[in-house]
């Protein structure tokens, strides 16, 4: 094993039982690969009693027991929780001496069968047991099922209840259930957190002060897990209940730590895109917590760290503020140049480029250039968890979308080349160019519209780069084309191209591609609609072009009956609504 406490062994450990000499213990450390080593016998000798000298030196279980706690960690590690419940529970089932009226008592916790074994015959499950299963269900896939601890703790304290009530209670031939210890309420915690229920949480928690057992009562940790679970709810008032959570932990007398403020200042994400002031509320908790930090006689409790730091900056991104990225990047140059600050990470620098990304400062793609240096450079210096992803280049020709450069289409191109160049020579594949970088790109070149800053050279420039990537995604089949592809195509067509005769010929065809990749969705049949005359947009719907109707003759336009467009035309637009009374 890998730690000194049996709890957290990796081993498995198999007692066998066969002579009357000491029982001897072949051990087998299984890794991840499945790889299995068997020691010699003299070996088995020197760690089983290596193994006695830490079950009796840490806990007051019996090496049955850690081995079988061990078996459980093992299950659940390997995603077989359920299996890992039964296991517990039907050894419970084989160890307990229990009457149909014990089992009443039980609430029919023990569903399944008595089938194990032998090796497990005789196990008594301790705590360790309880939380070892109670522990694999928080990290189950399924949300829901995570809450699943809770139910566990549920029946562990109704059995604990029972078997400690002395000659009232059951009689389970001498077992005595555990007490839930403040591991197993703080499991349970992190399953409601984690299964998306705060109010759960926050019930359980209240469960917990008002009890009259100390080792019950809410610890730190408590009072943090069910700050992340109003984190993860995505709910509007979470950052009051967050706040009202810490008001309840100073009135206890615990002191938040940084992992406290750090939840609280993601409770703020759900309405930082309708509330003006919330990220200058995130901002003023990283300020509380700076000042604490030099009030405190141990700092390092209450500091910001590095995800404190990096979820204020993500935080400026959703913001309304005008200075917003201003905010931002005081904040990351902080954290480049004061020593008493932590080291940004790969995520800050997505997060910072993202905010810029999202301003409509004119020197916002300056700004990511010289932060993608920045990356570069550290990763060049040795630092291999700075390696520059094509996500960072994607953000870079968002921020030139919004620019009014007249080459800005050509410097758009210029990315997509340098991270292809990248690519092709180190094979990474987190610089592999993937859609969002060629939607990107299509779409500066969709943006060079505005006749006052674009004249016609520049925008017949940026129609020749949006059809030229659109050629080198065919051909390189780093990402295949799809509904949104066509969408930014067209908008350039309609943007860049004058009302005529080319126009009509380069919307007829895409919307032959368009036709025989089965993306025609009714946005797409909008967009053609603005785009070409109505002679071409007859010629091109004539099968589900019906008569026209009053209000069609209003307009001067034919309508399109979405139902009658062919479904092999839209046969991967997942978005398409046809119903029989949509008209466009």
């Amino acid at each position: 094993g890998t730690h000194c406490h049996p709890q957290y062994l990796s081993s498995i450990f198999r007692l066998n039982k066969e002579r009357e000499a000491p029982p001897l213990l072949e051990t087998m450390i299984c890794y991840r690969n499945y790889n299995i080593w068997k020691f010699s016998r003299a070996l088995q000798f020197f760690i089983f009693n290596l193994l006695q000298l830490t079950i009796y030196a840490y806990t007051s279980a019996t090496p049955e027991t850690v081995l079988f706690n061990v078996r459980l960690n093992e299950l659940c590690v390997g995603g077989r929780v359920e299996e890992a419940e039964h296991l517990l529970l039907n050894s419970l089932a084989c160890s307990l001496s229990m009457d149909e009226n014990d089992c009443l008592k039980m609430g029919k916790i023990v569903a399944v069968e008595c089938s194990l074994d032998l090796k497990w015959h005789n196990v008594e499950p301790d705590i360790a047991s309880f939380n070892t299963v109670m522990n694999g269900w928080t990290k189950h896939q399924r949300k829901q099922v995570r809450r699943r601890a809770e139910d566990l703790l549920k029946k562990l304290q109704m059995m604990s209840e029972i078997s400690q009530q002395g000659d009232n209670g059951a009689d389970f031939g001498g077992y005595t259930y555990p007490q839930p210890n403040e591991v197993s309420y703080n499991i349970a915690l992190n399953g409601l957190a984690k299964g998306g229920a705060p109010e759960m949480a926050e019930e359980l928690l209240a469960q917990m002060e008002v009890s009259d057992q100390a080792w019950k009562n809410p610890t730190l940790i408590s009072y943090n897990t069910c700050i992340d679970a109003w984190a993860c709810s995505n709910s509007k008032y979470a950052h009051i209940k967050a706040g009202n959570i810490v008001k309840k932990m100073i009135r206890k007398g615990i002191e938040p730590n940084t992992i406290t403020y750090s939840n609280m200042i993601r409770c703020y994400r759900p309405i930082l895109a309708e509330v003006d002031d919330a990220a200058q509320q995130c901002e003023k908790i990283l300020w509380t917590m700076k000042k604490k930090a030099k009030e405190s006689s141990d700092p390092s409790k209450i500091a910001p760290n590095v995800v404190t730091y990096t979820s204020v900056i993500e935080s400026f991104a959703k913001s309304k503020h005008p200075k917003a990225a201003t905010k931002a990047d005081n904040l990351f140059r902080e954290m480049l140049v004061h020593e008493d600050t932590p080291a940004p990470n790969l995520r800050t620098f997505r997060a910072i480029v993202n905010v810029w990304a999202k301003s409509y400062d004119l020197d916002a793609p300056k700004k990511i250039a010289e932060i993608i240096q920045l990356v570069e450079e550290k990763h060049a210096s040795g630092h291999e968890n700075m390696a520059p992803s094509v996500v960072l280049y994607a953000e870079l020709a968002n921020a030139w979308a919004k620019s009014k450069n007249p080459s800005k289409a050509k410097r758009a191109a210029s990315i997509l080349r340098k991270v292809t160049r990248v690519y092709q020579e180190t094979g990474s594949a987190a610089m592999r160019p993937n859609v969002h970088l060629y939607h990107a790109v299509l779409n500066v070149c969709a943006s060079c519209a505005n006749s006052a800053y674009f004249d016609s050279e520049n925008q017949r420039d940026a129609l020749k780069v949006a059809f030229a990537v659109f050629k080198n995604m065919e051909k390189q089949q780093y990402a295949v084309p799809d509904v949104s592809t066509y969408d930014l195509l067209l908008r350039a067509t309609r943007n860049l191209l004058p009302v005529g005769g080319a126009r009509n010929d380069v919307v007829t065809a895409l919307f032959e591609k368009c036709k025989r990749d089965g993306f025609v969705s009714d946005h797409i049949v909008k967009l053609v609609k603005s785009c070409a005359d109505e002679k071409t947009y007859s010629i091109m719907f004539a099968c589900a072009i019906g008569e026209e109707d009053e209000s069609c003759c209003k307009h001067g336009k034919k309508v399109v009956h979405l139902h009658k467009i062919p479904k092999d035309w839209r046969r991967k637009a997942s978005d398409f609504n046809y119903s029989e009374n949509r008209l466009i």
